[in-house]
């Protein structure tokens, strides 16, 4: 298809929980702002980060959970696919001054086992996704499960039949296709982000099994 740009900017700003957002035609960002700021309080809530972990941003669009999370953590790291989505990312970051935070470009299921396996031995490390409709790539779900540092993960969702399929293989026993000690799922908020429908997200706080 042809894009078309009607005005001066290719380009959308929004303020979200004090910080500014470039946003681009491709990338992804939430179209209820005011909604949004709930949901991003409550991942940032149940994280309970400490100024000594390091952040895996999943899926991380424009960057606006890992900015929102940079000031607490040691470290921020941000992927996703759309390249023009991590653009974004990093002008935001310089755009905030937040200097904790790097993104990467491609698919997670590719990159996630790279970076868990430089940062393995990082402690707290935690894992924050917000995958698109469909879920996590099922590499994925196989490189947190086999990452024993990572022992919380939060997972925010805006497909619960995905984030079914999903937690089925985060929670199952050991086995040879699914190395590593399984999580279990502590606690579940929903956020309505659209009213007057039957769509909400979901926010779902995964722990290992001790």
């Amino acid at each position: 298809y042809q894009r078309r740009v009607r005005g001066t900017s290719p380009y959308i700003y929004e303020t979200l929980l004090n910080l500014k957002f470039r946003i681009s035609a491709h990338s992804f960002f939430q179209v209820n702002t005011l909604a949004a700021e709930i949901l991003y309080s409550r991942v940032r809530h149940l994280t309970n980060p400490t100024s000594e972990s390091i952040v895996l941003d999943v899926c991380c669009g424009t960057g606006t959970i890992g900015m929102i999370m940079a000031p607490l953590v040691k470290k921020v790291i941000g992927i996703d696919i759309c390249e023009s989505a991590i653009k974004d990312a990093n002008e935001n970051a310089e755009l905030n001054g937040i200097s904790n935070i790097e993104f990467r470009a491609g698919k997670a299921e590719d990159l996630l086992p790279k970076l868990l396996n430089e940062y393995r031995s990082s402690v707290p490390l935690f894992a924050i996704v917000d995958p698109p409709r469909a879920g996590l790539h099922l590499k994925v779900l196989k490189a947190i499960r086999s990452c024993s540092a990572i022992d919380r993960l939060v997972y925010v969702s805006c497909n619960q039949n995905a984030l079914v399929e999903d937690a089925k293989h985060l929670t199952r026993a050991e086995s040879k296709q699914m190395i590593g000690r399984p999580f279990m799922a502590k606690k579940v908020e929903a956020v309505d982000m659209f009213p007057h429908t039957d769509n909400c997200e979901v926010i779902v706080l995964f722990e290992r099994e001790p």
